[in-house]
C-alpha cells in the first residue's frame, strides 16, 4: 500500500512543535487473529473464551531532500508489531463477567528532529486491564475495573546506537519518563 502525504512531526526548535507533510511512504503488514472457547479442555470452562490478535508492520517513510535508502526512516507513530491478548469468562446463567487484556506495541518514533534525523522514540508499554462485573436484582450492575496494572513507565528516548529500542542507561537518552500509576474505577447501576 502507498501512502501519500503522511503527515510527521517536526521540532525546528527546543519550544516549537509543528506539521509538515512527506511526499511518500509505504506500509505494508499482516494480521492473524484467534479466538478459542476453553470447553476442550473440560466442559466446565464452557464460559471461559482466550482471545488473541497480533499485527506485524513494515513501514518506509521516503523522507524528501534524502539522496539514499539508509537516511528513510519508519513512519512517525506506526509501530512495528502490536499484540493484544485477552481472557474472558461470560457467565450468562449468573451474571458473573471476568476481563483480563494485555497489550503492547513495539517502539516508534514519537517526534521528528527539525533536522530530519534527531528522532525521539517511544519505547513500547505493555498494559494489564481487569475488569469484573455482577449482575444484581435482575437490573442492577456492580463493575470494578482496574486498567494498567502493570503501571510502567512511559519512557521517550533518544535511539544513541540506532538499533530502535530502549537500552536503559547509556547509550541511550531519556527525553521525558512519566509514570501514569494504575487507575481503579467502581460503579454501580440500575435500571428502572
Amino acid at each position: 500500500m502507498l501512502l501519500n502525504r503522511k503527515l510527521l512531526c517536526r521540532v525546528p526548535d527546543s519550544k516549537t512543535i509543528t506539521w509538515i507533510n512527506i511526499h511518500e511512504a509505504e506500509c505494508f503488514g499482516a494480521e492473524i487473529e484467534a479466538r478459542k472457547n476453553l470447553d476442550f479442555i473440560t466442559p466446565a470452562l464452557s464460559d471461559l473464551y482466550l482471545y488473541a490478535n497480533t499485527s506485524l508492520i513494515k513501514s518506509t517513510a521516503f523522507v524528501a531532500g534524502n539522496g539514499s535508502d539508509t537516511s528513510n526512516r519508519p513512519m512517525q507513530g506506526q509501530s512495528p508489531y502490536i499484540v493484544n491478548a485477552s481472557l474472558q469468562y461470560a457467565g450468562d446463567k449468573n451474571g458473573l463477567n471476568l476481563y483480563l487484556q494485555y497489550n503492547i506495541i513495539g517502539s516508534r518514533i514519537s517526534v521528528i528532529g527539525g533536522n530530519q534525523t534527531n528522532y525521539v522514540w517511544e519505547k513500547p508499554h505493555p498494559t494489564l486491564d481487569f475488569k469484573i462485573s455482577k449482575t444484581f436484582m435482575k437490573n442492577g450492575l456492580v463493575e470494578l475495573s482496574l486498567a494498567d496494572i502493570l503501571h510502567k513507565d512511559d519512557v521517550l528516548f533518544w535511539d544513541v546506537n540506532d538499533n530502535k529500542k530502549y537500552d536503559a542507561g547509556f547509550p541511550d537518552l531519556v527525553v521525558q519518563s512519566r509514570s501514569y500509576g494504575m487507575t481503579a474505577t467502581l460503579s454501580i447501576g440500575y435500571r428502572f
